[in-house]
Parts: structure tokens; C-alpha cells; sequence
């Protein structure tokens, strides 16, 4: 009966359902006291309120099916509204429900619910190939990772309820995240593919192979010197690669030469060490793709294929984060495509030394004028529509390629793709525990962050032995998970008002957008952006990085940077500007070789006090895989 199916729903539900701003809304228009009508009929139920609206809830029908005499164009309030009386007012459910199985779901059953045109649609795009995130339980979940798009199963065998970010009622990813979950034996989280999953043969990789070759014997003579001709290319291998399939392989030699191409033309933004990143990951996924056995699917390795964006692209800003390099300052603007849930970011980097008569701090740059008026700033707070043809490589959005508009935002979080956003720290734990090894996954920034929706923080402090402002975030079921700020002397003063604002608003923060890591069993979020309320409900964001200051006293930074790391990123740019000249500098290596001992970078250590030479390029690239190696899970 719809009634009883009605009753089942969850809060969770009514919030992906609409938001939680409604949910919110709905709940305390119920509790002025509205009187309601409630007639039951074979083909459905309708509520009939005081305040002159009407909702219809017709009997086998998905809930995106549900009416309201009201003029609201989406999900509205009286909907959720009255199926908060419903659950309040009817006497509660005798059957307690417990986890299934989405996967169990017969092909008829399928049919039956959303049609043979659909069904058969979701069935050829699985011929294709399909990789899923899948969380199992009382609510089931699928994120569609080849296709960008979330599922969530709300009632047992009734695929009516299932909700897709699409919002298209009964539309072909909601079958599909249903056989997604046939290919999964497990009973919390699963990484799973349709995929083919064994080693590629020799004939397969030779493709790979000779890239390697290519590369390695360009190296001897320094990829600095490569003409246009080679570039170009370089540029037609990359296309070859992705028509067989190695689309992170052919986005590596992309922007190989986009590095080589900055070089060549005495770009400030230029770093050896990024090129030698690059020379790694590629080294790293060719011998991922041939082993017998690896802990993820080998789609990740290979890369998937995102369907192509033309024309007009909306992108909400996320905030803003920070990296302090030796010899520059790198701020970049994080970005979700409002469409599928692609992250990307926007970066601006600066000289250590920019004018000596000006204050340098991280509030300062990120206002500093670019892209035509367009500063750091208003792009991580804001909203971007831009008009794109052609690849993204990796995460980085060239901005200098587009069209591009900057707007305010509106902060509604709440409708961010499902794909980012969660509001359970268990979905967090979960999928840091099945991530992929070091960097064989989609891309760091994909991977690594997420949106969290948050009730509260609690337990702000400043912690002075490890230089970071620490404080609990809260989640809508209660577990909480640790927020970690660093502090730096060119943040300091937006520092300072972020522990100022948080400390006044610590109830009102709705939202923590971030980067995910794990240490020694617990999970931390290093925050780009916070959206909190003030007493009027209006939200402001927050961003801890370039937060506007206000006049305060600075704190002492006593943070030290890990000597190891700075090591292993001067290694890598020794290696990346040997790969450009054709020689590797021998004192230097010499050097490296007495730094690395004892450093647990055994490998590294020991073929770095033999003479290493271009000419075995095979050792030179094997280094940059290990030292990429440890650069990706330092960085986690």
C-alpha cells in the first residue's frame, strides 16, 4: 500500500528527496499547528492542508511522481510535509527493515519497473563497461563512476522510491546501479567493474611499451630540446593511447607536453618536479596494468572515459587551498561541474618575492587581479559559467582557453552532485578504506574530496605543538570526524578569523568541503571552504586558506616543514630537470645519495650512489615511480 510505503521513508530520504533546508521548513510548518484532510483511495492518497494546498500520492508511482496544487517548480515542502504527518499521526510499522540487495532485483522485476526501452538503454551502456561505488545496507547507494551519477534505493523491491542525481523519474541509471550490484560479494562497501580484469598480454602493452621507449630515448638528448615536430607528435601518441582505451596514459603524455611546452617558453608556472610526477605515474600505471593481481579495478588504472562537455558549463567554487613550494606559492580554486560532479580546480601561481614594498600573505594574492579581472577569490566563492570544447587534463581547468564568467552563488549545497557530497562520515570511512594505492586512481583531487553536510563542530582549539586549528565536525547521525587547519605565517591572518568565526558560529555550520585523509585509524578533513549561517539564516563561506582578515594579533609559527618530504620533492626536480637537459648533474646525485640513507627509501638510496644515467632510462623512470610513489601518500 502507498500508505505504508510512505510511512517507511526515512528522513534521510526526504532530504535526497528535496533538502534539508525544506525538510527543515516542512517540519516546522507541521508544528504550527496545520490542520490536514487525509483521504485514501485505490489510486493513491491525498492530504488536503488548511493553508489551502493539496498533495497527491499516486499508488505505484515514484515519489518524483507525487503533485502539490502549489506553484513550486521542484520537490516542494508540502510534500515532505505531509509525509512528516503521515509518519507521525499512522500507528508504526510491526516490521523492522534490514539491509538487501539491490543486485537480487530479477531482470523482471527491473521491466516492470521502468520499462523495456529503458532497461534495454541500461544494458548497452553495460556492455560498454561500467566501474560503480557501491554502499550496501538499509539504503543502498551506486555511484555510476563512469557515468557520473548517483542512485540511492530507498525501499526493499520497490524501485519506484530509487532516486537518481539525474532527477529524471524511472531513467535508465537506476536499473544499471541495480546490476552493478550483482558483480559485488560484499556486505558494507565494494569498488566494482564489468570490466575485464586480467594482465595485459605483450601485444596489448606494446603500445605502452613503445611510449616508454619513445620517451626514454628523447630523454637521453633532453625532452627540453624536442622541436614543435615532436611535440606535435607527442600530442598524436596521446591521441592513440586514449582510442585503446589508456585515457590517464594519453592525459600523462598531454600534459607531458604542456610542461615541456611551459619550459620551452620560460613559464614561471614551470616545475621540474611535476614533470618528473608525471614520468612516475605513467612508469607506475604501465606496471599496475601488467600484474597479475591489483587491489582495484584495472578501469582505474587505464583511466574512464568521461563523456565530452561542449558549450555551456556551470561550475560551483568549493573554496580554496594553498601549497607553499620552495621557490613559489600555488593557490587553486576547487570546482565541481553542477552536471556530473566532476571536480576540477583553477590555479594561479606566485614568486616567493613579489613586490617588496607589499605585505605578502596568502589574502593578499588570492585578490590579486587575473584572467581579466577575475581573481582567485571570487572564483572559489563563486559560481563559474564557461563555453568549453575539448579535453580537461587531469583536474586543472584552463581558464586562459575559455570563455569565463564569474557569479555569486547562492550556497545551496544541498543540490551539489551526490558524487561530492555526503552526510555520513561512515560513506567517508568506507571509501578511504578501499581507495586506490598511491597514484593509480581517477586523479588526488576526485579521489580525495568531498562535501560533508554537517549538524555542528564542537571542541575548537588551537593546538600550539603542531601548529594547526583543530575541531570536530559533526554529521547528521551524530559520528564525527577531525577538521585540521595548518597555520602559516602568510595565512596567519586568515587564520585568525577563521578560528573567530568558527568559535561564534560553532552550531550554525552547515557544510565542510575538503580534502579526506586517514592517519593511525582516524579520519581528517584539511578544509578549502565552510558554509555556516548567521541568526538572520543567511550562509557565508568561509574559506580558512584566504579568509578576508580582520586586525588581530599574529600567532608564532613554530611548524617546521617535514625534511623528508622537502627531500623527496628536490629529488623529483632534480630528476624532472635531468629529463630536460639529457643529463642528470653527478655532485648533486652524490648528494642525494647521503641525504636518502636511513630514510626508509632503500631502492631510491641504493641506485642513487651507483652512476645513474639517461642511458638506462628504464632505472631513471623506475626512480621517478618510487619517489612518485612516496610524494602521493606523504601528500594523503
Amino acid at each position: 500500500m502507498i500508505k505504508d510505503e510512505l510511512q517507511r521513508l526515512e528522513e534521510s530520504d526526504l532530504v535526497n528527496y528535496s533538502n534539508r533546508g525544506t525538510l527543515k521548513r516542512a517540519t516546522k510548518e507541521l508544528a504550527e499547528g496545520l490542520s490536514v484532510e487525509c483521504h485514501e483511495f485505490a489510486s493513491g492518497i491525498t492530504f488536503v492542508w488548511s493553508d489551502g494546498v493539496t498533495c497527491e500520492f499516486p499508488s505505484d508511482q515514484p515519489l518524483m511522481a507525487a503533485s502539490c496544487t502549489c506553484k513550486a517548480t521542484r520537490e516542494c515542502r508540502h510534500i515532505v510535509r505531509s509525509i512528516l504527518h503521515l509518519k507521525a499521526s499512522a500507528e508504526p510499522l510491526s516490521e523492522a527493515e534490514g539491509p538487501w540487495n539491490p543486485g537480487e532485483l530479477s531482470d523482471d522485476v527491473l521491466i516492470a519497473a521502468v520499462g523495456g526501452q529503458v532497461f534495454n538503454r541500461a544494458q548497452d551502456a553495460l556492455v560498454n563497461g561500467m566501474v560503480a561505488e557501491l554502499f550496501h545496507g538499509q539504503r543502498p547507494e551506486a555511484t555510476l563512476l563512469t557515468l557520473g551519477r548517483t542512485v540511492r534505493f530507498s525501499l526493499p523491491d520497490k524501485l519506484e522510491y530509487a532516486q537518481c542525481d539525474c532527477s529524471t523519474p524511472r531513467c535508465f541509471h537506476i536499473p544499471l546501479a541495480a546490476m552493478m550490484f550483482r558483480f559485488s560479494e560484499a556486505l558494507d562497501y565494494a569498488l566494482v567493474t564489468n570490466d575485464r580484469e586480467t594482465p595485459l598480454s605483450a601485444e596489448e602493452a606494446s603500445p605502452l611499451f613503445n611510449a616508454l621507449e619513445d620517451l626514454g630515448l628523447k630523454a637521453t638528448h633532453g625532452l627540453g630540446a624536442l622541436d614543435s615536430v615532436a611535440l606535435d607528435r607527442l600530442s598524436a601518441r596521446a591521441q592513440s593511447l586514449r582510442g585503446l582505451g589508456f585515457v590517464r596514459h594519453s592525459e600523462l603524455l598531454e600534459t607531458l607536453r604542456d610542461l615541456i611546452s611551459k619550459f620551452q617558453g620560460q613559464d614561471a608556472r614551470f616545475d621540474p618536479m611535476e614533470l618528473a610526477l608525471c614520468m612516475g605515474e605513467f612508469q607506475l600505471r604501465v606496471d599496475a596494468l601488467l600484474a597479475d593481481k591489483i587491489p582495484i579495478p584495472r578501469a582505474f588504472v587505464r583511466g574512464l572515459h568521461i563523456e565530452e562537455t561542449f558549450g555551456q558549463r556551470r561550475l560551483i567554487g568549493l573554496g580554496c587551498r594553498a601549497h607553499l613550494r620552495t621557490k613559489t606559492i600555488v593557490l587553486e580554486s576547487i570546482l565541481v561541474d553542477q552536471e556530473n560532479g566532476q571536480l576540477q580546480s583553477i590555479s594561479q601561481t606566485f614568486d616567493w618575492v613579489i613586490d617588496p614594498e607589499t605585505t605578502l600573505s596568502l589574502f593578499n594574492l588570492a585578490r590579486r587581479s587575473s584572467w581579466a579581472g577575475r581573481t582567485i577569490a571570487s572564483i572559489s566563492s563563486g559560481q563559474i559559467v564557461t563555453t568549453h570544447r575539448g579535453r580537461v587534463h587531469e583536474h586543472a581547468l584552463g581558464v586562459d582557453q575559455h570563455h569565463l564568467s564569474v557569479y555569486g552563488q547562492s550556497l545551496s549545497w544541498e543540490a551539489l552532485p551526490a558524487r561530492v557530497r555526503t552526510s555520513r562520515v561512515s560513506q567517508i570511512r568506507a571509501r578511504l578504506l578501499n581507495k586506490a594505492p598511491g597514484p593509480l586512481g581517477l586523479n588526488a583531487l576526485q579521489e580525495n574530496f568531498l562535501v560533508l553536510e554537517t549538524d555542528s563542530i564542537r571542541n575548537l582549539e588551537f593546538d600550539a605543538r603542531n601548529q594547526v586549528l583543530v575541531f570536530e565536525a559533526l554529521d547528521t547521525e551524530g559520528q564525527c570526524i577531525r577538521v585540521e587547519h595548518p597555520y602559516t605565517s602568510l595565512g596567519a591572518e586568515s587564520f585568525e578569523q577563521t578560528m573567530n568565526v568558527l568559535g561564534r558560529n560553532a552550531q550554525r555550520v552547515r557544510f565542510i568541503a575538503g580534502l579526506i585523509s586517514a592517519r593511525s585509524g582516524s579520519l581528517f578533513l584539511q578544509p578549502t571552504g565552510i558554509v555556516w549561517e548567521t541568526e538572520e539564516n543567511e550562509r557565508r563561506l568561509l574559506m580558512p586558506w584566504i579568509e578576508m582578515p580582520q586586525a588581530q594579533d599574529t600567532l608564532e609559527s613554530k611548524a617546521k616543514p617535514d625534511s623528508k618530504t622537502n627531500q623527496v620533492e628536490s629529488l623529483l626536480r632534480w630528476l624532472g630537470d635531468g629529463i630536460l637537459a639529457g643529463t642528470l648533474d653527478p655532485r648533486t646525485q652524490a648528494e642525494f645519495a647521503k641525504t636518502l640513507k636511513g630514510t626508509g627509501l632503500e631502492t631510491a638510496s641504493r641506485w642513487m650512489e651507483s652512476e645513474l644515467s639517461l642511458e638506462d632510462w628504464r632505472v631513471v623512470f623506475r626512480l621517478a615511480a618510487i619517489l612518485t610513489l612516496y610524494s602521493s601518500s606523504s601528500e594523503a
